[in-house]
């Protein structure tokens, strides 16, 4: 199981998903990633919808593992998002079959792979400040985004002789966070643990 967030897109706005693999049974569901609910679920290749008011959307591929595909949108971006708490600690791995941090500029055979974590408004709900921490074993890079637009509100880069990093995020109600945690150097591997805490 795959997850991703489908961020700047706008109410009202018709959206195609396009799955593209060798197989014929993978699962396609759209889902609200504040929820958790199912909202639409296919077995074909594309899946379309409309943009509601108030649903922060994401895209499921039920599917084998170790199965490769391509997931498109005709519109806005999708990120490989997984969703984290406050007071949670994940521990995972950049491995060379994630996803590609798109937006860096890179050569085309440079390889600077990720991961993302949606931290929802819901569970901020209170807070003024947060405090991110990274424990790892490669020196990453870390964004820190607005999940409805897509856009870099900050970063930091750790360097080789300290892999770790320490982020105090000032939190604005109401806003959904997107943690992309990204390789520094190209072709850059290995686990990490990511927390959110207060």
């Amino acid at each position: 199981m795959d997850n991703y967030l489908l961020s700047d897109v706008q109410v009202g706005e018709d959206v195609e998903i396009n799955l593209n693999s060798g197989s014929s049974n993978n699962l396609v569901q759209l889902i609200n990633k504040d929820t958790g609910d199912v909202l639409q679920s296919s077995n074909q290749p594309n899946l379309k919808f409309t943009v509601e008011d108030n649903i922060n959307y994401g895209v499921r591929i039920l599917g084998e593992a170790g199965e490769t595909y391509s997931l498109t949108t005709d519109t806005g971006y999708l990120f490989d998002s997984n969703v984290i708490a406050l007071n949670q600690t994940i521990t995972s791995s950049l491995a060379r079959s994630d996803s590609r941090a798109f937006f860096k500029e890179f050569l085309p055979f440079q390889r600077y792979y990720s991961d993302g974590y949606y931290l929802s408004a819901d569970s901020l709900e209170g807070e003024d400040q947060v405090t991110i921490r990274t424990s790892s074993v490669l020196p990453p890079y870390l964004y820190i985004m607005n999940a409805q637009t897509g856009e870099v509100i900050d970063s930091l880069r750790a360097s080789s002789s300290n892999p770790n990093l320490s982020y105090i995020l000032d939190v604005e109600e109401g806003l959904d966070y997107l943690i992309l945690f990204t390789s520094n150097s190209s072709g850059s591997t290995g686990q990490y643990s990511l927390t959110v805490e207060n």
